[in-house]
């Protein structure tokens, strides 16, 4: 275990300095808008970013992607399936109450309980129950090994007990019980459009470096830009790649990009012997699903230049992917490499798989996500046109894509998937969807295989990390040859500050004040 080394690495690293004496106000722009004010209600980019400058976590992630304590001071291993952490004393939320035992085992009721939940953060301790030992102790229990537990635990926001039992989405969205531990206490959020905070005076982790800090949505690369150039904001995130040479050439600008661990992917209907968005050519109902058969997923794979893409679209700023988890991180598979480009070996298995006159299909993607993935759609819709497909791409407003995805209503999606470790990706996107067990969230088109799902068991499971990295390595090689999805790159992330403002990134794209210092 690597924690009792890591306790020493307090918030430091991870919250900068104390601000200087006269800190000034913040104002961020950020691409996403965010949906909610629940923080246990949807795990999506934008509330596990903006969340945290209230809520605190059990554990955190450092700028390297390691683990590091947080409101959990130190833990251990009991047993193969106990964990007991310390929990920091002298933590006050907000409305003055200490944080204790008390609030972690609330929180770990409530997370897989929130009803209509789009996304559920109840993935990351699916299996996990929280007994109290005493005010400032608690043990974990899990239904089997969880060896990287402390590394998801920094997805869960803890909040008070004293929260009112039964609480609705609609009461944190309306303002009533948004009470956390973080660095910058609640004043006003209007949906879609901006969250305003003020300093904790009280935070347990030294002076916030800001007195105020507003979020605003600006989606439209163009206007944040703008904005931030303009004077209206001080530091914007998910900078577009083809903008990035000309703000560094800008002396008012400091840009910063790191690599995230964030995926693209487009992912295939494999589960329905029909699919409401494929059909033949001249739009009548085909005897079957082309997409259910590997050779017409390996085709389609093949006939995608990833390498142009990254370098067109994304203007050098990604590289091209060959599984989920972006290289080097745990779990990862060194041996995989991005598919050749090979539209004529795409053509032959078409052709091989009984389909040489292509059919047609639908592409449905988010209009409003940070990656540009309406333009990778219609990249990809125009490789699979050269190998005889005929291809609609349509970009969907956030809301209507999420829910409509989630309902499993589209054929061919694209989307970005991100995690820390291979766990993430894999558990939540490739594996057999099924809320009991909180797998398989992300698993937009309900690809299922019994033997995927089995060895992912005993990756989980496994304490041992070499032994662990070889089954992660398996179920990657798995996903590689079945190609349930089709990883198209693995993102840089890039901010921009005015002269004045420090931006610090972290790999998991989070774009939040904590990030930001007076330089």
């Amino acid at each position: 275990m690597r924690h009792a080394a890591l306790a020493a690495l307090t918030l430091a690293a991870l919250l900068g300095a104390p601000a200087p004496a006269a800190a000034q106000d913040l104002r961020l722009g950020t691409r996403l808008s965010l949906p909610t004010m629940d923080p246990h209600f949807f795990a999506t980019f934008a509330t596990a970013s903006s969340h945290q400058a209230i809520w605190d976590r059990l554990t955190d992630l450092g700028p390297d992607g390691r683990v590091v304590p947080a409101l959990a001071e130190s833990w251990r291993v009991v047993d193969a399936n106990t964990w007991e952490f310390r929990l920091r004393q002298g933590v006050t939320y907000h409305d003055g109450s200490p944080f204790a035992a008390d609030d972690v085992i609330w929180t770990f009721k409530r997370v897989p309980a929130v009803p209509r939940s789009p996304a559920s953060y109840g993935r990351y301790i699916a299996g996990v129950t929280a007994e109290k030992i005493d005010t400032y102790t608690i043990r974990l229990r899990t239904s089997g090994p969880l060896p990287l537990l402390p590394y998801d635990l920094p997805y869960v926001f803890i909040a008070s007990h004293r929260t009112p039992e039964g609480v609705a989405t609609a009461d944190f969205d309306e303002g009533r019980h948004v009470n956390g531990t973080g660095p910058y206490r609640f004043v006003r959020w209007s949906k879609g459009e901006r969250l305003e905070m003020e300093r904790n005076p009280a935070f347990w982790g030294g002076r916030p470096a800001w007195a105020r800090v507003t979020e605003r949505a600006i989606p439209r690369d163009a206007a944040r830009i703008a904005a931030l150039l303009a004077g209206d904001v001080d530091a914007i995130d998910a900078v577009p790649t083809a903008e990035l040479a000309t703000l560094r050439a800008n002396p008012a600008v400091s840009v910063t990009s790191v690599r995230s661990t964030t995926t693209l992917v487009v992912a295939l209907d494999t589960a329905r012997e029909t699919s409401p968005f494929v059909t033949a050519r001249d739009g009548s109902a085909l005897p079957r699903n082309p997409l259910r058969d590997r050779r017409v997923r390996e085709a389609l794979s093949l006939a995608i230049n990833r390498a142009a893409i990254a370098e067109r679209i994304m203007a050098g700023g990604a590289s091209p992917a060959g599984q989920l988890s972006a290289p080097g991180l745990d779990g990862s598979h060194p041996g995989i490499q991005p598919p050749a480009f090979d539209p004529a070996r795409a053509t032959a298995l078409l052709r091989e798989a009984g389909w040489p006159d292509g059919f047609r299909l639908t592409i449905h993607t988010d209009a409003q996500s940070f990656l540009n993935e309406a333009a990778v759609a219609q990249a990809v819709a125009q490789f699979w046109s050269r190998i005889g497909l005929a291809v609609d791409v349509v970009a969907v407003p956030t809301p209507v894509y999420v829910s409509a995805a989630g309902r499993q209503e589209y054929s061919v999606v694209v989307g970005a998937q991100g995690g820390i470790t291979a766990s993430v990706p894999l558990r939540s996107m490739i594996a057999t969807f099924d809320t009991a067990r909180q797998r398989g969230s992300s698993n937009r088109t309900r690809y299922s295989n019994p033997a995927f799902d089995a060895l992912l068991d005993q990756a989980l499971a496994e304490m041992d990390a070499a032994r662990r990295q070889g089954l992660y390595e398996r179920l990657n090689a798995i996903v590689a040859e079945e190609v349930p999805v089709i990883p198209i790159f693995h993102a840089n992330n890039s901010a921009a500050g005015r002269r004045g403002f420090q931006v610090a990134l972290w790999p998991d794209r989070r774009f939040t004040a904590r990030q930001i210092r007076p330089e």
